[in-house]
């Protein structure tokens, strides 16, 4: 409404400038279309088709093939509306904003909503790596869909006014149901003792504290450092990084494998000896298990259907703590979150979080962690997944018939396919088979198929890679971001020179 005030009244048009807010509203949408309550915020629908018709001929990266106009417009109309109480102009029912006493549905629907724009989905890539720090791990852009994954990724910098301590957090929904969730706003308004006590406070977030300090900006007004960013089909990466007053440092990685399940991995340093301490809340479920384990089972309610979410916590004992979770005014609860702690100068955490259907069985997973690495498999329906985070500097790590040099490395076998990613790698070998090997470390993720080679790589000045060729096949045709590139043959490897980041394809022949 203010754009639109400003426009009609001073003649000042700032919806050009104002597009690429609307586009991060988009982005940052969960699968029912609710904004996260990240910082002072409960979750809340978007009413993005009140401003479809001004953006009908603005172009935008969500979808080339349409207006932003039309994006908009299929962003409102995919919004669950239930959890707020109906879409009705009642603000006593439904009031999403915060301004009880001012907001005017009907009035703002009858002045700004264009019905003739026809809705467009978008047609990016679910995963979004936002300039502003937040990246957004998602596996489809489908509305109200059970098979949605999706995980906020939260690295922005330092807000001056209603700030929380939630650096480098994360929240997940997935199988239609809020899951690793942020503790929320406040029970029901800014001025409430509570909000200060507890909702703003670094335990009530998915963060890692060092002496009891979240992570803050290096300098104010800068975003943390994101690197090491990967999105394929089959595996998305990325690592931010955050200081702590006390001089220590965190750096967090998120690995999204097979774009079904989440590993975040944890790497704290200190001067001296801190006593680092990491939060996992679950949201509204109950929790069980024991040992490194727990399971939080959500029932039937406002914000989605019976569902569960497994987590494994590797590396330091799990205690089990209660708090508030409010996600819409007036509906905080006590729930269960976890916490677990290493008093160290360098400590590593690794969470394997899986969500999962009411009835779905949990999939095996095996702790195979030692002094050397934090290291797991995790096994269901036919598809074994290997982790191995290395402890330290330097050195190769070897763990289940993997051997690598990485700080982290993954592989998956799935059918006559072989899944791979590594960061900061230049080795990967599966039961003594060179998978991949690069002169100098790289961060990629890639697959060996039946057809030849898919891979991305996340170098920026360039890079060297070698692979072993499978028995019996021959090299056919090979691309670099869609050109033709030079590739060397010696016995059962090939290897290829390449200029920077990009997507390399070396197919088999015929």
């Amino acid at each position: 409404p203010f754009l639109y005030h400003y426009r009609n009244v001073a003649g000042v048009d700032g919806f050009a400038a104002f597009a690429p807010v609307f586009e991060t509203v988009v982005a940052t949408r969960n699968g029912k279309g609710w904004l996260p309550n990240t910082y002072d915020s409960y979750i809340k629908p978007f009413p993005s088709h009140w401003v479809a018709g001004t953006y009908m001929a603005h172009s935008t990266w969500l979808n080339p093939d349409a207006e932003l106009g039309n994006v908009l417009q299929w962003a409102a109309q995919n919004t669950d509306f239930n959890a707020f109480g109906g879409k009705t102009s009642d603000p006593d029912s439904f009031n999403y904003t915060g301004a009880t006493w001012d907001f005017a549905l009907g009035l703002h629907d009858f002045l700004m909503d264009d019905p003739a724009v026809e809705p467009e989905p978008p047609t990016a890539s679910p995963t979004v790596f936002l300039k502003g720090g937040q990246t957004v791990f998602r596996n489809n852009w489908l509305y109200h869909d059970p098979s949605t994954r999706y995980l906020l990724f939260h690295g922005v910098a330092e807000t001056n006014n209603h700030f929380h301590y939630d650096h480098l957090s994360f929240i997940i929904q997935a199988e239609n149901q809020m899951m690793a969730s942020d503790s929320g706003y406040a029970r029901e308004k800014y001025s409430e003792p509570t909000r200060k006590s507890w909702y703003l406070t670094a335990p009530a977030h998915n963060v890692v504290t060092a002496d009891g300090s979240a992570p803050v900006d290096t300098a104010q007004d800068v975003t943390p450092v994101s690197r090491d960013s990967l999105d394929t089909a089959f595996f998305d990466f990325q690592e931010k990084e955050a200081p702590y007053p006390n001089g220590g440092l965190l750096k967090r990685a998120i690995a999204f494998p097979g774009e079904n399940f989440f590993v975040v991995i944890d790497r704290l340093t200190a001067p001296k000896e801190a006593a680092f301490k990491l939060h996992l809340h679950g949201g509204r479920g109950v929790i069980t298990g024991e040992g490194h384990h727990r399971l939080w089972t959500y029932a039937n309610d406002s914000y989605g259907p019976p569902a569960q979410l497994a987590a494994w916590v590797l590396s330091g004992p799990l205690t089990d703590q209660t708090g508030e979770v409010t996600y819409i005014k007036g509906d905080f609860a006590e729930f269960a979150y976890i916490t677990s702690s290493q008093a160290a100068r360098e400590a590593l955490f690794m969470e394997i979080l899986y969500p999962l259907a009411a009835d779905a069985e949990l999939p095996k997973t095996t702790d195979l962690s030692d002094s050397t690495r934090l290291a797991a498999t995790v096994e269901k329906d036919g598809v074994k997944d290997l982790f191995i985070s290395r402890r330290g500097g330097s050195g190769r790590v070897k763990a289940a018939g993997m051997e690598a040099e990485a700080r982290f490395a993954w592989v998956r076998q799935k059918g006559k396919t072989k899944q791979w990613a590594m960061q900061e790698g230049s080795l990967i070998q599966s039961r003594g088979e060179e998978i991949i090997s690069a002169l100098t470390p790289v961060t990629a993720a890639g697959q060996i198929g039946p057809d030849g080679f898919e891979t991305t790589v996340e170098a920026v000045t360039g890079c060297t890679l070698a692979f072993t060729v499978p028995q019996g096949k021959k090299i056919g045709t090979s691309t670099f971001n869609g050109k033709a590139v030079p590739v060397t043959l010696h016995e059962d490897k090939v290897s290829v020179a390449l200029p920077g980041r990009g997507n390399l394809r070396i197919a088999f022949a015929p």
